[in-house]
């Protein structure tokens, strides 16, 4: 179980960082030039996710692949 929720927490830190540098960068673009505008933060927030996320599907894939294999591998501990 830990290693599960450390797998998670690799996996979905880089896509978290990326959201907020992009939300520090867009809000502070926005009040730097006075502008309330959700659709110039909500569009590009959703890019920039979908962008990490194709990405970085080969390695998502992978350490998800590495977790099935050991859990399915130490299978037998929990059949006794």
């Amino acid at each position: 179980m830990r290693q599960l929720l450390n797998d998670l927490v690799i996996i979905f830190a880089p896509i978290l960082v990326a959201v907020l540098l992009w939300c520090f960068s867009r809000s502070l673009t926005q009040m730097l030039k006075s502008m309330k505008e959700e659709s110039l933060t909500t569009v590009p927030r959703l890019a920039v996710v979908t962008a990490i996320i194709v990405c970085g599907m080969p390695w998502f894939m992978e350490l998800m692949a590495a977790h099935t294999r050991v859990i399915v591998l130490d299978l037998y501990r929990f059949l006794k």
